[in-house]
C-alpha cells in the first residue's frame, strides 16, 4: 500500500479512515474487528433505543419470519429476540415492518455478471439477482410505503431501498431522479 498524498497534510480526522496505517482492524485479528462498529447499526441503536449488540442483532441476524411474527404480537422462535417486548413491538411497529420488508429484498440486491471471463458460476450459484423479482410490484410497494410514512428515518430508509432497488435492476436512468426526489423530501 502507498499514499497518493502526504499524510502529514491532513489535520481533518474525518478523512483518517483514507489514510495509511499499519494498525488498522480490517488487518487485525478477530478482537481489533470487533472495535469497528457499523455506522448504520448505530443510527438503528438511537432510533430503538436498544443497545449495540441487541440492534445488530435485529438488524443483520434476525429472520425475517421472527419480525414478522413479532409484527403479528406473536413470539419469535430465536430466543436472542426475547429483549424485544410487546411495548417495543407497539412503539417499534413501522420499524419492524421495514426490517421484514428490507430482509424479504436482501437477497436479491446483487448484480450477477457471469458474462465475463473472471465470472465462475459456481461463485454465483446461492446468489439471487434483482431481475428476478416483480419490478412493478417492488416499486409500487416501495412507492406507497415512502408515500404513507410519516417518520423521516424511516421514509429515508424506504426511499433507499427504492432507489437500490433500481440500481440493482440495472435501471440507472430512473435511479437517479428517484434519489433526487427522495433527498428533497
Amino acid at each position: 500500500y502507498c499514499n497518493v498524498f502526504s499524510q502529514e497534510l491532513i489535520n481533518d480526522l474525518r478523512y483518517a479512515p483514507f489514510l495509511l496505517s499499519y494498525s488498522s482492524a480490517f488487518y487485525e485479528n478477530a478482537y481489533s474487528r470487533q472495535k469497528v462498529r457499523n455506522a448504520n447499526i448505530e443510527e438503528w441503536q438511537r432510533y430503538l433505543g436498544l443497545d449495540y449488540n441487541q440492534t445488530y442483532y435485529l438488524v443483520m441476524k434476525a429472520s425475517r419470519t421472527d419480525i414478522q411474527a413479532l409484527t403479528k404480537g406473536n413470539k419469535a422462535d430465536d430466543r436472542k429476540l426475547s429483549f424485544i417486548t410487546s411495548d417495543f413491538v407497539r412503539r417499534h411497529k413501522q420499524a419492524l415492518l421495514y426490517l421484514a420488508y428490507a430482509k424479504y429484498l436482501e437477497p436479491y440486491m446483487h448484480i450477477i455478471r457471469q458474462s465475463e471471463g473472471w465470472s465462475y458460476d459456481s461463485e454465483y450459484n446461492d446468489k439471487k439477482e434483482a431481475s428476478e423479482l416483480n419490478y412493478a410490484k417492488v416499486v409500487n410497494v416501495l412507492i406507497r410505503s415512502w408515500n404513507a410514512e410519516t417518520d423521516a428515518e424511516l421514509k429515508l430508509r424506504y426511499g433507499y431501498q427504492l432507489v437500490r432497488f433500481a440500481h440493482y435492476n440495472r435501471n440507472y436512468k430512473e435511479a437517479v431522479p428517484k434519489s433526487r426526489c427522495i433527498i428533497r423530501a
